[in-house]
């Protein structure tokens, strides 16, 4: 349909009577209805011409053309049955437009300062013969670098979006944007990446008192976490037979914690 068509036809003189010129009429109709025509002049035989209709957009299906000389019969012509051709032309829709669509999976990752974190982007074709649609990414926080892996390609495909985080990022949540775009065609879709907090390296300080006690008298266990943070510790008795006591303790703002336990078996503890 987005194409004109040019409907053209040859006019001759078989034969006349005298060298002419001629006057004939001749019209075009497509479906049953004029779009061309008019006076063509000619010389006796061997004259000929071509004649058109200007090129014009039909809509989608088939259409029947005919062409017929001398409608009006004004000339004495014994062979009528060549005053007229007719043929058919078929027009397709058009072709639909190139479209696609982006996601991103998962919505949100967690991260902590000096990780990484992985997206799959899934690239879809929608309407059209498929074109190379580039990925881009907006929004990730300073001290971050990505990449695409595919960076481009013919939907429907998919690729790996990786984050980095820099150990200076700065902590918080970002919505990020991740665009595909194929010339004037453009979708995106939005991921949110947190950052927190890297874990540092901690460790664990312990001891009891008395170290050597009887049955039913009181054991004093005192310890540190550090760095000191407001948690809580496991402290873990284990008897002579192996049957095993935990207890919960919990850590002040400088890591230090301690519990008391009354033992009821002898043996190293």
């Amino acid at each position: 349909t987005e194409d004109p068509v040019k409907i053209q036809v040859l006019l001759r003189i078989v034969a006349a009577i005298s060298p002419g010129p001629y006057s004939v009429d001749v019209i075009c109709s497509v479906d049953g209805t004029l779009v061309g025509g008019g006076t063509i002049t000619l010389s006796g035989p061997p004259s000929q011409t071509t004649v058109y209709v200007n090129p014009k957009k039909y809509p989608a299906g088939t259409h029947n053309v005919v062409w017929v000389v001398d409608p009006n019969l004004e000339y004495n012509d014994n062979q009528l049955g060549n005053n007229k051709v007719s043929l058919q032309f078929t027009v397709s829709p058009p072709a639909p437009a190139f479209d696609f669509s982006i996601e991103a999976t998962p919505g949100s990752q967690t991260v902590k300062a000096g990780q990484s974190a992985t997206f799959t982007v899934n690239v879809m074709l929608v309407s059209g013969t498929a074109k190379s649609v580039v990925l881009s990414l907006t929004g990730n926080p300073a001290d971050t670098t990505y990449s695409f892996s595919p960076n481009s390609g013919n939907p429907s495909f998919s690729s790996s979006l990786k984050i980095t985080v820099g150990s200076s990022a700065p902590l918080g949540t970002y919505p990020m944007t991740v665009k595909g775009q194929a010339g004037s065609v453009e979708h995106s879709t939005t991921v949110e990446l947190l950052i927190e907090k890297a874990k540092s390296a901690s460790s664990i300080s312990i001891s009891v008192n008395p170290t050597t006690l009887k049955i039913d008298e009181l054991v004093s266990v005192v310890g540190v976490l550090s760095p000191g943070t407001p948690t809580t510790v496991d402290v873990v008795y284990r008897r002579p037979d192996g049957v095993e006591l935990t207890k919960h303790a919990a850590t002040s703002a400088t890591g230090s914690f301690s519990d008391s336990f009354t033992p009821d078996m002898e043996g190293p503890w």
